[in-house]
């Protein structure tokens, strides 16, 4: 029962990380376009 609940509570820590990680990519992406760009 202790694995089905860690199992779960990685699941939803994926789920809140990934969108925040991918903006923050896109984020850093434009910041480096920004600063590289005259």
């Amino acid at each position: 029962m202790q694995t089905l609940k860690t199992s779960l509570g990685l699941a939803l820590v994926a789920t809140v990380l990934v969108p925040f990680v991918t903006l923050s990519a896109y984020a850093a992406t434009i910041v480096a376009a920004a600063m590289i760009a005259p």
